[in-house]
């Protein structure tokens, strides 16, 4: 139910390994999803989108990546 979505996936020392316009697009835990796998660790997100109302919504945390 979300359009306009935007979502950003940084390593520790704040290099993007993923980026993502598309809400079937989801991150793998590879770099760019095509490249090596990232090593297991903590991740930030930016998520951004605009719900069903087209109000704006927008998130950030972490992610844990264990393999």
């Amino acid at each position: 139910g979300f359009s306009n979505f935007h979502l950003i996936v940084f390593d520790r020392w704040g290099i993007k390994v993923f980026e993502s316009n598309e809400a079937s697009l989801k991150w793998n835990g590879k770099v760019n999803n095509t490249g090596g796998e990232c090593p297991d660790g903590t991740y930030y997100y930016i998520f951004g989108a605009n719900d069903f109302n087209n109000t704006p919504y927008s998130n950030k945390g972490i992610i844990t990546l264990v393999r």
